[in-house]
């Protein structure tokens, strides 16, 4: 769903400007069987780069996990 896509109710705090409605507010990846949620950071919202995201990813099979974490150590996902 997109900023603009959200329902505009009546304790709506500001107006949304027109070039940010593409943004994205809500996005959902199945990620081994788990969901990460994603949004876009908008323009008055604390952001810093470098920290702005933290990823856990749980599972029972250590192999996979070792895989996946070999391959984002190597930049190849």
């Amino acid at each position: 769903m997109t900023y603009g896509e959200a329902p505009q109710g009546p304790d709506l705090q500001f107006a949304l400007p027109d070039d940010l409605k593409g943004w994205i507010m809500h996005t959902r990846l199945t990620i081994y069987e788990s969901n990460v949620m994603f949004s876009d950071v908008l323009p008055d919202m604390p952001f810093t780069v470098g920290n702005n995201i933290s990823l856990t990813i749980v599972s029972d099979n250590m192999e996979e996990m070792k895989q996946s974490f070999s391959k984002l150590k190597e930049g190849n996902c």
